[in-house]
């Protein structure tokens, strides 16, 4: 995928989580459930400080108010990173007074990811939505970089099921001001609707098991837990959690 597809790509949601914030922020309050099977890896951490938490794509902070109450007594750092100003207003009026709150873009500049090192480095509904292989490459590289030795890296890709809606590019194409290059995309992108219609559009990224085993390959982390958890059907994120070496 060339550049200019992939910017062209997250254009595409950069716009959503501005345009439509409030309403992605209404639906993402309760905690996942997948997310109690990091628990006992984070309850661990050596010494009496801190766990300390990078949480990547953190919305409106959701993943920091639950570390907060689930580890509790324990204290927690947790420094949230996202795009998307709006969604970080909710997790800085909502969040646990100990967090803090960055807006960077680190699909497209990785290395302004906070330096670490992280007891956790976290990457929740974000790889299915960065624009093309080396992308999301580089930014779990960027991850893994930050975690501390023995520390956990988890990531998680959203498996949309069977016949779920999906926009045609052609269609999406002729209304846009930057049509898409569809001879640069990659298979398993796809444009989901928001909502009933389909004026409002997310892009996504299906990770297939081949990339799945190759996108941290040589990358220093060890696959510690594979599993699905969460949504309706309790099995619509895929877990994937490494351990730092």
């Amino acid at each position: 995928m060339n550049e200019a597809t992939a910017a062209a790509l997250a254009a595409i949601n950069t716009d959503f989580y501005r345009d439509h914030a409030a309403e992605f922020s209404a639906t993402r309050s309760a905690p996942w459930p997948g997310w109690d099977r990091l628990l006992p890896a984070l309850r661990a951490v050596p010494g009496c400080g801190a766990v300390r938490v990078l949480d990547v794509g953190c919305g409106n902070g959701r993943f920091a108010r639950y570390l907060a109450s689930a580890l509790a007594p324990r204290a927690v750092e947790v420094c949230g990173v996202d795009a998307s100003e709006p969604l970080l207003t909710d997790a800085r009026a909502a969040g646990p007074p100990s967090a803090r709150w960055l807006c960077a873009d680190v699909v497209a500049a990785p290395d302004a990811l906070p330096s670490g090192p992280f007891d956790l480095v976290a990457l929740f509904a974000v790889i299915h939505g960065v624009p093309g292989r080396e992308r999301r490459r580089a930014l779990l590289a960027a991850c893994a970089a930050r975690a501390a030795p023995g520390g956990r890296l988890a990531f998680t890709t959203w498996r949309r099921g069977e016949g779920e809606r999906s926009v045609a590019w052609n269609t999406y194409s002729s209304r846009a001001g930057v049509p898409i290059d569809c001879s640069q995309l990659e298979l398993g992108d796809h444009l989901i609707p928001w909502g009933d219609g389909e004026e409002v559009i997310r892009y996504f990224h299906d990770l297939d098991e081949s990339e799945l085993a190759t996108c941290t390959a040589g990358l220093p982390l060890v696959l510690e837990q594979r599993y699905r958890a969460d949504g309706r059907t309790g099995d619509q994120n895929e877990y994937l959690v490494f351990r730092a070496r």
